[in-house]
């Protein structure tokens, strides 16, 4: 009976459009994710949402002598400040008492998010459509309703980025379904919006690419807009320069082709330098030890040995890069089981292979652009973190996080697969592709496993350290 049932599965799995796979398993462990994680255990989230709160109440950021923040109702601070016993302290399980606990709705507080404060109101787009109903929701509903909505985004728009790519469709799929990618996708944060606006960028420029039909008036206008949003949102710029990708025959016209490249490019340069110039007063330091215009004069002073810092912190940090790309969830404190670490950078090998990718061969000079501009993207992210958390000097990057480099990692996918010219049939591709779901279902439920063990308590037998 078992086999038969496992049988049947299997069957299904293997007609299954990937795109509708992402749904199903995106949305159902998504949200197991908004409602087992407890209030404020992802990385930052109490200052994601104090920043979207700051700007459903229209409260001005202030700088306060370096402590950058804004006036809010005091039920708001108190509410983050009831989960905070449980950061990075792994023998501590949530207080399921705290669910039913009622606040004060008349004081006022400060409330302080530094780093937060730098990200454009755009970046929290989900979060805010509970703007019509936010002045009459308890707040413990309208954080978990903020979560939900992040990740009904999430979910959409992963959807519409597989369906949209034309090649390394498998492998896309991996990163969207990597507990950490999950994970911030069903948190109160501005990840959602950055890394969807990143992947349906590259998806939606191979698509044009490769399609039969000229790139029209409509689709430019499209490309305008979601340039716009990544210039503002927490952006990775190089990725703009992938508007080349798009061969010049594409477009009606010479002038129309000059006109999208240069044009897109501008106004993205333009939108970066008006909002970086509107924050640019909400700068402080993010690390006591750290001084970015010292660290910044260091390595122009000496490139050769920021040069040789660069490549000896990825080669140490390389595996915790990978490891916290594929998944440390809360703050970095709930570990996975190892299987799953040691299974998914094959599953990502194999989805390689397994992207049928027929009539949409690569350029060489697409290939290195993508290469490039990857490098470029990968080399900026750990030099951000070199000046904003490393001391000045140091021998080694601190803060080099996994998560940070997701939504580059699109780019990553699509240059590596086309680098495999000889991929499986159309038979084999489906089989393989129906294992890789059932390989993706089960690392994803292991994670949720990870959390139970984590904050509740429920899987005493799973043991894992930090």
């Amino acid at each position: 009976m078992s086999l038969i049932l496992l049988k049947r599965i299997y069957n299904f799995a293997e007609n299954l459009a990937l795109e509708k796979f992402f749904v199903l398993a995106s949305f159902l462990v998504g949200l197991l994710y908004v409602l087992l994680v407890p209030p404020f255990q992802n990385v930052d989230e109490p200052q994601h949402y104090y920043r979207v709160l700051g700007v459903l109440e229209q409260s001005v950021v202030q700088n306060n002598n370096g402590v950058v923040g804004a006036n809010l109702a005091q039920k708001y601070i108190d509410y983050v400040e009831d989960y905070n016993y449980l950061i990075k302290n792994i023998d501590k399980k949530v207080d399921l008492n705290l669910y039913k606990k009622r606040y004060d709705e008349n004081s006022a507080g400060f409330a302080v998010f530094s780093n937060t404060a730098l990200y454009a109101p755009l970046s929290y787009l989900p979060c805010l459509a509970v703007s019509a109903v936010h002045k009459w929701l308890p707040v413990q509903f309208e954080f978990y309703l903020m979560r939900f909505l992040n990740l009904v985004a999430y979910v959409v728009l992963g959807y519409f980025v597989i369906k949209k790519m034309p090649v390394a469709r498998s492998a896309v799929s991996v990163i969207l379904l990597l507990p950490m990618s999950l994970s911030l996708g069903a948190a109160v944060t501005s990840d959602v919006m950055v890394i969807m606006c990143n992947f349906l960028w590259v998806a939606m420029l191979l698509d044009f690419a490769f399609k039969k039909e000229k790139v029209t008036k409509f689709n430019i206008l499209w490309l305008f807009v979601l340039a716009g949003i990544l210039a503002i949102c927490k952006n990775y710029f190089f990725l703009i320069f992938l508007i080349t990708l798009i061969p010049s025959n594409k477009y009606e016209s010479k002038k129309s082709y000059y006109f999208t490249v240069i044009g897109v490019i501008l106004f993205a340069l333009t939108l970066s330098v008006w909002w970086g110039l509107r924050i640019k007063g909400l700068i402080i330091p993010l690390n006591p030890v750290a001084n970015q215009f010292e660290q910044l004069n260091l390595i122009l002073q000496n490139p050769v040995s920021y040069a040789w810092i660069f490549v000896k912190s990825l080669l140490i940090k390389l595996p915790r890069i990978i490891i916290t790309m594929i998944g440390v969830l809360g703050w970095q404190d709930t570990r996975l089981d190892f299987v799953t670490y040691a299974i998914i950078p094959v599953l990502f090998v194999c989805s390689i292979f397994c992207s049928n990718d027929e009539g949409c061969e690569l350029k060489k000079w697409q290939i290195i652009l993508l290469s490039c501009v990857f490098s470029l993207s990968f080399f900026c992210v750990a030099t951000f973190m070199y000046l904003s958390w490393s001391a000045v000097g140091a021998s080694i990057i601190m803060g080099l996080n996994g998560k940070y480099f997701l939504p580059i990692m699109s780019v990553f996918a699509v240059f590596t697969s086309s680098l495999v010219r000889n991929k499986l049939d159309l038979s084999s591709e489906k089989k393989l592709k129906a294992l890789n779901y059932l390989i993706i279902t089960a690392c994803l439920f292991s994670s949720v496993l990870s959390v139970l063990h984590r904050f509740y308590g429920l899987t005493p037998n799973l043991y894992y350290s930090v």
